[in-house]
């Protein structure tokens, strides 16, 4: 299934964004009359048909839509610290959105070499990961933040877990 993202939404109508549209109209070859299938990056799937076939702003009319979308009963939250390697970082946001993650946080410890992180990046790593693997909704990648800070405002009504490196501890002679 082809997947495209819009968030200009009109109430039956959207416009794709011009990346969205020339990949749609220029790539697929996809014309007016065409259905395809848009994702609003909130969770809604949306059958529309194309009116206009411009590569700069693809025009569809919704037919119909599908709410939550591949949703889950719970919310994910993923608080990791951005690695010195920011390929690593990013291949770790890629795998997060396929696994269903709703919320990333960069958070940013006494150790961290990389202090900063490129969110208009990440969103386009994420946005490509749900449409990769069709899901509807894109994680949200908040601001970068200490770990002192988001340890304190986190007030989460459910499961918290932690998962660290403990280096006193030797995993090389740990038997499988």
């Amino acid at each position: 299934m082809e997947l495209f993202y819009a968030c200009d939404k009109e109430t039956s109508f959207l416009t794709l964004p011009k990346e969205e549209s020339q990949h749609c109209i220029k790539v697929l070859r996809h014309r007016p009359g065409d259905e395809i299938n848009v994702m609003d990056g909130s969770g809604n799937l949306m059958l529309c048909r194309i009116l206009e076939a411009s590569p700069s702003a693809c025009r569809c009319s919704i037919l119909s839509s599908i709410p939550g979308f591949g949703a889950h009963g719970y919310t994910l939250e993923m608080a990791v610290c951005p690695t010195k390697n920011i390929a690593r970082f990013e291949w770790f946001v890629e795998k997060a959105v396929e696994m269903g993650v709703d919320r990333i946080v960069p958070v940013i410890s006494s150790h961290s070499e990389r202090r900063s992180v490129n969110p208009e990046r990440l969103f386009k790593i994420a946005l490509s990961a749900a449409k990769q693997s069709l899901k509807a909704s894109i994680p949200t990648i908040a601001q970068s933040e200490s770990i002192t800070e988001y340890l304190n405002s986190t007030r989460a009504e459910g499961l918290d877990m932690i998962a660290y490196c403990d280096t006193s501890l030797d995993c090389s002679s740990r038997q499988n």
